[in-house]
């Protein structure tokens, strides 16, 4: 997979999605700190797609092994494994919405499955914070998980 290619098509997505998107909601109440994220949006949406194009079962050895090592060139201005976490939340809709534009129109056959997109270990769930109201935890072919599961489908074409 070219993750270049992979992030500048997300990039191009994203651009045209956050303007619609972001218009219409509303403030919160109150104060709040938005920090931003060194790395952008697209980076992020990025980053979880090719989780689930490579080999790995969770998203911490893959990012801490694979993309802080190999692909520093690709990601200059990579963060610390929990920033990103904190930042994921915000790429949710995003990412749902760019894989539902590219889905395929499906002629006869179908495949459905749902990918599980663990955010921690089985022993951490206890200490996760960030996805603490929104992750459950939940069984896949493998084992138990704790964080989402990506559904997907999958016509007679492979789009």
């Amino acid at each position: 997979m070219d993750i270049v290619a992979l992030d500048c098509d997300l990039d191009d997505f994203y651009q045209a999605f956050a303007p619609v998107w972001q218009k219409p909601l509303l403030p919160a109440p109150g104060r709040h700190r938005r920090r931003a994220c060194r790395l952008s949006p697209s980076e992020i949406m990025a980053l979880v797609v090719a989780l689930q194009t490579s080999h790995g079962r969770t998203f911490q050895p893959f990012y801490r092994q694979e993309v802080c090592r190999s692909w520093r060139a690709e990601f200059p201005y990579l963060v610390s494994y929990q920033r990103l976490i904190e930042c994921w939340p915000s790429v949710l809709v995003p990412l749902a919405a760019y894989l539902h534009t590219r889905r395929g129109v499906t002629h006869g056959i179908a495949f459905v499955d749902r990918l599980p997109l663990p955010v921690c270990h089985n022993r951490r769930i206890a200490g996760h914070k960030v996805f603490a109201g929104l992750a459950p935890r939940a069984k896949s072919s493998r084992d138990w998980f704790y964080g989402f599961k990506l559904p997907f489908i999958i016509n007679e074409q492979g789009e």
